[in-house]
């Protein structure tokens, strides 16, 4: 991906098609261009200029990851899915498939009630919690799942009862009929925007005793209770999801700025640095028209997480692994979304058919976070007025 100052993407976007129209079969001129497309929302056409270099590199997996990325974004599924298989070739995804030969990844046909079927996950937090859908349907449709996912979210899934075995990903499973990367599910299912499963009710449920010890907690909390997170971890040993982390995070001051406002218990689902060093010991400093508990000491796992969330009446948060978790037990969720949106929230839409539950802040070409917490403080206060 090419890095382009703000501002600069036009003056940036014109050159670069000059640059295509005089040595067409420069590749970095047309990557470079496919990329300037999809940073002003023109998906369709990057897709179609990733698919001119495709012809000439038909074997080149980071051109089709990308052009399923691009495909994804503008909501042709169909294709899309297809496309982002080809990740399992690039350098930096290594998935588990390769370690059970012998024993055939599952495509859709193959019959599964009464069989077993081993599901893994291979990226971040949030692909696993939005993924985990899939997994669901396979298990409510007779198929015996074998779950192995990061140990975060282990006891989570593991409460649901779902499944047969959950473990920590990195485990020999038990022995299994097929298996499937998480997600290559979507492909092998057909999935389209509108056959997303579950994507008109919750998936998820909080453990009850979770939940019951969030109550307790909380009880002196009145209402409305809203839960916020406003930076999302940092990966240092990736240098492309380490850009995309900065510029999804947004700093805690102009958060605070914007939301404190009276008659709101906030509570702090921020876990990790630097947002939850950013806070630390400073909740009034931030907050002094409202009120905010900072609950990260708390929050061991995603179990933890999933409790307090139901206590709760609302969620704001960036787009992170606990958006995903609150929209998926279906808690109003509120995204604050940058401009450079990834693929699963689509493009010139505040609502998501992935979740009903979500509402998504965008902010527009010129990524102010300024105005996105402006609308975000409009709409908060009528949240607050509805209460009384």
């Amino acid at each position: 991906m090419f890095s382009v100052a703000r501002g600069s993407i036009e003056p940036a976007l014109a050159a670069s098609q000059r640059a295509t129209l005089l040595r067409p079969g420069f590749h970095d001129a047309v990557a470079q261009l496919a990329d300037l497309l999809r940073q002003t929302g023109r998906p369709e056409a990057a897709a179609e200029e990733l698919k001119r270099l495709i012809a000439d590199d038909v074997n080149d997996p980071q051109l089709h990851w990308n052009r399923g990325l691009m495909l994804l974004l503008a909501g042709d599924y169909k294709s899309g899915w297809q496309e982002y298989e080809w990740r399992s070739k690039l350098p930096t995804k290594k998935l588990l498939g390769s370690r059970v030969p012998g024993r055939p990844q599952w495509r859709r046909g193959f019959p599964l009630d009464n069989r077993s079927i081993y599901l893994y996950a291979e990226q971040g937090l949030g692909d696993t919690i939005q993924f985990s859908r899939f997994a669901v349907l396979l298990a409510k449709s007779g198929a015996r799942v074998i779950f192995h996912t990061q140990p975060a979210l282990v006891r989570l899934f593991l409460g649901q009862g779902f499944f047969e075995e959950v473990r920590e990903v990195g485990h020999m499973p038990s022995p299994f009929d097929h298996h499937c990367p998480l997600m290559s599910l979507p492909a092998a299912l057909e999935t389209t925007i509108d056959t997303i499963p579950y994507g008109e009710r919750p998936y998820l449920s909080a453990l009850p005793k979770d939940v019951a010890n969030w109550s307790e907690r909380l009880r002196s909390l009145s209402r409305p209770r809203v839960g916020l997170v406003w930076q999302g971890a940092l990966r240092e040993s990736r240098v492309d999801l380490d850009v995309t982390g900065r510029t999804r995070n947004i700093p805690l001051q102009l958060l605070a700025q914007a939301l404190d406002l009276p008659g709101i218990n906030f509570v702090s689902l921020q876990k990790g640095d630097p947002g939850e060093a950013e806070l630390g010991g400073r909740e009034s400093e931030f907050w002094r028209n409202a009120y905010l508990l900072n609950a990260a000491a708390q929050l061991n796992d995603f179990g933890d997480t999933a409790g307090l969330i139901e206590n709760l009446d609302l969620v704001i948060s960036v787009d992170t692994a606990t958006a995903h978790l609150a929209a998926a037990l279906g808690k109003p969720t509120w995204i604050l979304n940058r401009h450079d949106t990834c693929w699963r929230w689509l493009l010139r839409r505040e609502d998501s058919p992935w979740y009903p539950s979500v509402r998504l802040y965008r902010q527009g070409a010129d990524r102010d976070w300024g105005h996105v917490l402006k609308r975000v403080a409009n709409d908060l206060v009528l949240f607050r007025d509805s209460f009384v």
